[in-house]
């Protein structure tokens, strides 16, 4: 008995100090598993009293959806919080998504030291996609009436060290969420996701096992002290601390994998000569390995009285006997092919490393379900979730009540007592109204707001979406003009001469949602006119409608021209701060049910019962992390980047979570002049292949860091006719508006390099332009790339199309192309790259009409050939035979498949230095289109 006892007081002082080793062991945790925290400042030494902005970006550079993401600055003795939250969480953070935390401090006050009048932009959250950080144009303003102003901050991308390194978690997980049914009758609201318990448990452990260690060296004593009865009793106790022990270091355990990982990053500056370093924390959920991309072709349906089929494509470069789409609840739901047997599994090409299969979903009523892909043969290997919302449309009876609440609305705005009335007369009569449509149970009494700042009211209708009601007219974002003075529209001053002609194959569109006056469609007319005069294809719309919003994939340029509010809101409960962007799409039951999940989702809002507005969340929802990796996105509205010190970088983040290069909007309400002139500057800056970062310098310096300095210059030039007595009132009436930029500080719109010359960056070709079927693989049956894990297959298979481009080659049908244009340095010698032709065409067609061709060529920025490269065609190939893959859909069989085999290329490119060329490759069905062909390109550089 008393060796027992002493095995049994071992083993408890083993299994607590086990436990205390642990405890002290989950304070230590250390990594980034994907998550990237950067540190951005304007430069590294301060003077005491200068205001320092660190800009903290969290980016999650995964393929799948952080969750429950928390980041926390520590500020060091001696500098004070001027503004900015020194933490912040969210719930998930999407692949590829970014978050910024903006923390202004200053050195404490110095003797003599003083401050300026105005309130500068302050950020309460922000994003930066590029690792070489993010810029901002923000200032301290001016005092209003006063001629000297303070210059504005630009990030300039300083590089921060991080403590924790690069190391990757490798923790697998086979668990899945919950299947969620929603209540019918309650609308989706954003933010569907449960966080998960993290610290609480952690905390109950951890005072859990001092007790027991107490309570064991009690019974130790005692045991060792007392009569043998009372240390068979105390035995027995010390039996059942042993085994709490050992249920509590299990569920310590168990709770440690739980508690959510974390690391530090730091940036240290000078300030008033001395060094400070600021230190940030980031926690987040632990992550799964998710080995397998999986995604679906639409995630959102109306319900219906039917079922719709919905093709699910899952990536997995290892290959697998088989992957099974289950739901959340474990069950299988399909077994997922990469067979090229498109009509059952919904895969187009054989063993191309994408698996494929057909879900037949039930549109009957309101429901959100979840799925996951599982490799059966190697336990464990999962994909993230994927989410399917299906969403009820408006009624009629919901339509009619919607109608009720605009008409009253919009004729209460019509009424000349409203229209003569002041802002605060406005107010009572605007709230009587909105009080009295809630008594009628047509809006939601909760949901009524009044933003002061805005002077706005935001409601939720009856049946969910969001209603608003501005006070005022937009009059002052137009500014010295609407004063009744005799000024004349400022024109644009005539561009440099072209650099080698432009740009030429890129592309632009201007979405003009203002008023339509001559004023404004002069003013956005401008630039369409002397873009395409310098080869850039622009796209003038004046009908900005919902649609239009959704279509914008393959411009390069993309400026929203419109009105902008930075408004507050209450949504499903919380009070929520969002830009707002004004379309001059006009209001309608039939828009309104073709909207339902837009507007039941509170993407879209009713204003003034006469026009939508969007707001970030619908772009986020419209296009995918990689829709817009190659554009450049502008605002020219007001209070896009928040208002009054409060910057908001909920419409920068959406944009960027798409991939966009580039963000600039304003900050507060902005004069219209200023506003064009600006980004005018920028984009042609832009269009001259100048970086984000020159170019937005380059039109600081012209058109000054806000539109007081530049009120202030053209006034004083003489360059403005307004009288002294309405200068004066702008300068004490208008904060100034401050120009801001989000991204990548060195992107251009033409690059100097290639971009993504070996397909690696993504399973999308990223920075390259593509028409039709244009895609990025691991493989094609036995055929790999020559560099790399990944390569690009043009296809005249399912998703080519016959297109204009085409229409040289005589006998050409459908076909695909993928591009790229690059601006030549002066010491460029060779461009060199591998391709491939499959084709199912030989040999029975060799000699024939039906010659499938793939052509590589070099043209000049006017779309001119300068030299083709590669013409190779059915009937000019030497063919040899490939295995393991079928390219056409459809046939159970498939035909037998050709090859050229890898073929490298180099060519001469100095001839072409110093000019802006695009290379180009092309592939297409020639006679008929009833056998497919394709082209492999890999490892293309420009040395």
């Amino acid at each position: 008995m008393k060796k027992m006892q002493k095995v049994m007081v071992c083993l408890a002082i083993l299994m607590l100090l086990a436990c205390s080793l642990s405890a002290a062991v989950s304070a230590s945790s250390n990594t980034q598993d994907g998550i990237r925290v950067d540190i951005l400042t304007a430069k590294d030494t301060y003077a005491a009293n200068e205001d320092i902005e660190f800009h903290i970006t969290v980016t999650n550079t995964n393929n799948f959806t952080v969750k429950n993401i928390s980041v926390s600055a520590l500020l060091p003795e001696g500098l004070t919080l001027k503004s900015g939250p020194l933490s912040k969480q969210f719930v998930n953070l999407a692949a590829n998504g970014v978050e910024t935390l903006t923390v202004i401090a200053v050195l404490e006050e110095q003797p003599g030291s003083s401050e300026t009048g105005d309130t500068s932009p302050s950020d309460t959250g922000g994003s930066a996609s590029s690792s070489t950080g993010s810029a901002t144009a923000s200032g301290s303003g001016d005092t209003a009436g006063s001629e000297t102003g303070s210059s504005a901050s630009f990030l300039t991308g300083e590089t921060t060290t991080s403590k924790a390194g690069s190391s990757t978690s490798t923790t697998k997980s086979t668990t899945a969420g919950g299947v969620v049914i929603t209540n019918p009758s309650v609308p989706l609201a954003p933010g569907l996701y449960t966080p998960t318990p993290q610290t609480g448990d952690s905390l109950r452990y951890g005072m859990l096992f001092p007790l027991i260690l107490l309570f064991s060296l009690i019974g130790i004593t005692l045991t060792l002290r007392f009569h043998i009865k009372a240390k068979r009793a105390i035995s027995l106790v010390l039996c059942l601390c042993v085994m709490a022990g050992a249920l509590g270091f299990f569920q310590f355990s168990d709770s440690l994998a739980a508690d959510p990982p974390s690391f530090e990053s730091e940036h240290t500056i000078t300030a008033g000569g001395n060094s400070y370093t600021l230190t940030v924390t980031v926690a987040y959920n632990a992550l799964p390995v998710f080995a397998i991309n999986l995604t679906v072709s639409q995630d959102e349906f109306l319900t219906s009285g039917r079922s719709e089929p919905v093709y699910f494509y899952a990536e997995y470069p290892d290959g697998a006997g088989s992957i099974l789409l289950m739901s959340d609840n474990d069950t299988v739901m399909a077994e997922m092919k990469d067979d090229g047997v498109y009509g059952t599994s919904g895969d187009d090409i054989e063993n191309d490393g994408i698996y494929s299969c057909i879900l037949m979903i039930d549109l009957s009523e309101e429901n959100i379900l979840y799925f996951y892909a599982v490799v059966t043969d190697d336990d464990g290997i999962r994909s993230d979730m994927v989410v399917i919302y299906i969403i009820s449309a408006f009624t009629d009876s919901e339509l009619a009540d919607i109608q009720s609440v605009d008409d009253a609305i919009a004729a209460l705005l019509a009424s000349g007592e409203y229209i003569a009335a002041d802002t605060e007369t406005r107010k009572a009569m605007a709230e009587e109204l909105l009080n009295q449509l809630a008594e009628e149970g047509l809006i939601l009494a909760e949901s009524l707001f009044y933003d002061e700042d805005a002077e706005i009211f935001t409601f939720e209708y009856k049946c969910g979406m969001l209603g608003g009601l501005i006070l005022e007219d937009f009059d002052g974002c137009d500014g010295p003009e609407d004063t009744g003075d005799d000024l004349p529209v400022l024109g644009d001053p005539p561009l440099p001469p072209p650099d080698n002609g432009g740009s030429g194959i890129e592309s632009a569109v201007i979405l003009n949602a203002f008023e339509d006056t001559p004023y404004r469609r002069e003013m956005y007319a401008q630039p369409k006119a002397d873009w395409e005069d310098r080869g850039l294809a622009t796209t003038l719309i004046t009908a900005v409608t919902v649609p239009v919003i959704k279509d914008l994939k393959g411009y390069d340029i993309i400026w929203f021209a419109g009105h902008g509010v930075f408004i507050k809101y209450i949504s499903a409960g919380v009070y929520t701060n969002d830009p707002l962007w004004l379309l001059n799409e006009e209001l309608s039951g039939a828009a309104d049910k073709s909207y339902s999940i837009d507007l039941k989702q509170q993407r879209l809002l009713h204003v003034n019962g006469a026009t939508y507005a969007m707001l970030p969340s619908l772009i986020s929802a419209s296009y995918n992390q990689m829709d817009l990796h190659n554009s450049f996105v502008t605002f020219s509205s007001c209070q896009i980047m928040g208002s009054k010190g409060n910057i908001s970088d909920s419409m920068a983040n959406a944009f960027l979570n798409c991939s966009v290069r580039g963000f600039a909007a304003y900050h507060n309400t902005v004069f219209s002049d200023y506003s064009y002139g600006f980004m005018k500057t920028y984009l042609d800056n832009l269009i001259q292949s100048e970086s984000t970062l020159s170019a937005f310098t380059s039109s600081l310096i012209e058109h000054g860091n806000n539109d007081i300095e530049w009120l202030k210059k053209e006034y004083l030039s003489g360059n403005l006719n307004i009288s002294p007595l309405n200068y004066a009132r702008l300068l004490v009436e208008h904060l100034p508006a401050y120009p801001c930029f989000r991204g990548d500080t060195a992107a251009k719109l033409v690059e100097s390099t290639l971009q993504n010359g070996s397909f690696e960056l993504s399973s999308t070709p990223v920075r390259w332009k593509t028409f039709a079927d244009v895609r990025v693989i691991t493989q094609l049956g036995d055929l790999n790339p020559t560099h790399g894990s990944r390569m690009a297959m043009l296809s005249t298979g399912i998703g080519a199309a016959k297109e204009d481009y085409i229409a040289s080659f005589a006998g050409a049908t459908q076909g695909s192309i993928l591009q790229q244009t690059i601006k030549l340095s002066d010491d460029v010698d060779t461009l060199s790259f591998d391709y491939n032709m499959v084709s199912e065409e030989p040999p029975e067609y060799v000699g024939s009409q039906f010659d499938d061709t793939f052509v590589a060529e070099i043209l000049d920025v006017n779309g001119t050939l300068l030299k083709q490269i590669v013409y190779m065609s059915v009937n000019t190939a030497d063919w040899l035979p490939a295995s393991g893959f079928k390219l056409t859909i459809g046939k159970d069989s498939g035909r037998p498949a050709w090859q050229t085999s890898w073929q490298s290329v180099s060519v001469d490119l100095t001839p072409y230095r110093n000019q802006i060329i695009t290379l180009r490759f092309l592939v297409f069905d020639r006679g008929d289109s009833a056998f497919d062909s394709a082209a492999l390109i890999d490892n293309v550089a420009i040395k």
